[in-house]
C-alpha cells in the first residue's frame, strides 16, 4: 500500500471519529436543554364541612351541665339535651326489639329499690310485684310491654324526669314523655280535642279546661301545642293538681302518617321550665 492510500485512510479514520464524536457531543447538548419532565402530585382536595354541618356538631355538643339524649324508633330519630341528674328511659323506643326477660325487667323497674327481692315492693311502671311478673308467660309479658289491650295509654318511646322517679301507673308531676304515634297530625290532634271536650261537657268551669292552643316551631317544623290551665284555690291562687297540671302536649308531623307527641305531664317551678324550654331549643330530628 502506496503513502497517498495510507494517507487517504486516515483522513477518512479522523474524519469519521469527528462525525461521532461531533454527535455524541451535540446530543448531549440537546440532553442538557431539555426540560425535565417531573411527576405531578395533585394537590389535596380537604372537604370543608358545611354550614349544616357545622350546626349540627354544634347541637350534638351538650353545653356544661347538661346531656345529650337520642332516642329512635328504627326510622324515626331525634336527640335533645336535658341536665345531666335528669332519669331517662329509653328501653321502649322500639329501636331495638327485646327479649322477654329485657320485657320483664323493663316492667320491672323501681327507683326505691329491686322489687325481685323485695316483696313489699311494686313495680313503677306496671304497678305489681315481682310474684306476679315472674308469672307471666311470654305472651302475656309482651300483651303488657307493648298495651296491645290498651291502644290508647301506650308506654312512651322515651320519658325524661327531673324528679327522682319516672312512673307509668299515675301522674308525675316533672316527667315528660315522648310518643312516636303511626298517625297523621290531623287525626292525633282532632282525637284529642274530642276527649277534651267530652270532658269538659260536664262543667265547662272544671280544672284542666279552657286549654289555648298555638303553634310554634321545633327543629324547623310546625309544632301544634296545647296548654292546659293550672287549678285555682278558693282564693283564687294558682296550684297544680291532677285536673289542673298546667301541662302542655306539642305535636309534631314527621309524615303523613307518622307524628311525634311530646307530652309535658304539668307545670314546674322556674328551674323545671328553664330546662324543658332548653330541651325545645336543643331538640334536633337525626338521621
Amino acid at each position: 500500500m502506496n503513502n497517498k492510500v495510507k494517507t487517504e485512510i486516515a483522513v477518512g479514520v479522523i474524519l469519521l471519529v469527528a462525525i461521532i464524536v461531533g454527535g455524541i457531543f451535540y446530543w448531549q447538548s440537546k440532553k442538557v436543554q431539555m426540560p425535565v419532565q417531573r411527576a405531578v402530585v395533585p394537590t389535596p382536595v380537604v372537604q370543608q364541612p358545611t354550614q349544616t354541618a357545622v350546626n349540627q356538631q354544634i347541637a350534638q355538643t351538650p353545653q356544661a351541665g347538661y346531656k345529650l339524649v337520642r332516642v329512635s324508633d328504627g326510622t324515626t330519630s331525634f336527640s335533645f339535651q336535658i341536665p345531666e341528674k335528669w332519669l331517662t328511659e329509653t328501653r321502649h323506643s322500639g329501636e331495638k326489639q327485646l327479649t322477654t326477660e329485657e320485657m320483664r325487667d323493663f316492667l320491672a323497674t323501681n327507683y326505691d329499690g329491686d322489687i325481685k327481692i323485695n316483696p313489699k315492693l311494686n313495680s313503677d311502671y306496671a304497678d305489681m310485684p315481682w310474684k306476679l311478673l315472674k308469672e307471666m308467660s311470654p305472651k302475656e309479658v309482651a300483651r303488657y310491654y307493648f298495651k296491645s289491650d290498651e291502644p290508647s295509654f301506650p308506654f312512651p318511646n322515651a320519658s325524661v324526669a327531673a324528679g327522682d322517679h319516672i312512673w307509668y301507673t299515675d301522674t308525675s308531676w316533672q316527667q315528660i314523655d315522648f310518643y312516636i304515634k303511626n298517625e297523621s297530625v290531623e287525626n292525633v290532634i282532632t282525637k284529642v280535642k274530642k276527649e277534651q271536650e267530652n270532658y269538659c261537657k260536664q262543667d265547662a268551669n272544671m280544672a284542666g279546661c279552657g286549654e289555648i292552643w298555638s303553634q310554634i316551631i321545633i327543629d324547623g317544623k310546625d309544632a301544634d301545642t296545647v296548654k292546659y290551665p293550672t287549678d285555682r284555690d278558693e282564693k283564687g291562687h294558682e296550684f297544680i293538681s291532677k285536673g289542673g297540671t298546667g301541662g302542655s302536649n306539642y305535636y309534631i308531623k314527621i309524615s303523613d302518617n307518622k307524628t311525634l307527641v311530646i307530652d309535658k305531664q304539668a307545670k314546674g317551678d322556674a328551674k323545671f321550665e328553664t330546662d324543658f324550654n332548653n330541651l325545645i331549643q336543643t331538640f334536633k330530628f337525626t338521621k
